[in-house]
């Protein structure tokens, strides 16, 4: 039976992006289990990391490629802007100003993401090797970084504002126009590392 949307291996990836955001958005809300949340976290992003690399390696219609860009946004709206706002409420932050610097985290993201939009629609033979601005994907990475931080090295009670305080950073960085490096694929492993290390670190430290 004929659905909407495409579903293919070009998109598993970024679909299942979003299935670890959402059960990461869960474990935080409804079981409080932060660490193992944020895990996921890291989850989504490794997945982000390469839905782009293997779709690029499929064979696709003009249409698909269209639907990948416009998919993967709305998929790193859920993961990477949305998610990380959950998870610093469960956490804890509730004062006037520290909400106030959630909500701008999302206005950035979202912006971030439609400004790339544009990019990618517009017709460039050379390959990227830039951003402008910091891609929200470095929020799936580096959160679980301070979480780790905070559970296992720093006083708990300082947690909302240290991860307020970050969210304002990644936000501010969303938006500014800056040249940010391109990773190239040779040095995944590096982030690979990286996130299995800060995942061993919050479910076992």
């Amino acid at each position: 039976m004929p659905v909407v949307g495409k579903w293919n291996k070009s998109t598993w990836l970024t679909y299942a992006s979003v299935a670890a955001a959402g059960t990461a958005m869960y474990l935080a809300f409804v079981k409080n289990e932060l660490s193992c949340a944020h895990v996921l976290l890291l989850v989504a992003a490794i997945c982000d990391m390469f839905d782009g690399f293997v779709a690029r390696k499929c064979k696709r219609t003009a249409e698909e490629k269209q639907y990948g860009v416009e998919l993967d946004s709305l998929a790193d709206t859920i993961s990477f802007v949305v998610t990380p706002v959950v998870l610093a409420f469960c956490i804890g932050i509730k004062e006037w100003y520290e909400v106030t610097i959630a909500i701008f985290f999302m206005i950035c993201g979202i912006a971030r993401l439609a400004f790339f939009n544009i990019l990618a629609s517009k017709d460039n033979s050379k390959p990227v090797k830039y951003y402008r601005g910091l891609p929200v994907t470095v929020s799936g990475f580096f959160l679980p970084l301070i979480f780790l931080g905070i559970s296992r090295g720093l006083p708990f009670e300082i947690a909302p504002i240290m991860y307020a305080c970050t969210l304002a950073i990644l936000g501010s960085l969303n938006i500014l126009d800056f040249h940010c490096p391109k990773p190239k694929p040779k040095v995944y492993p590096v982030f690979i590392a990286i996130a299995i290390l800060t995942a061993l670190g919050l479910i076992f430290l």
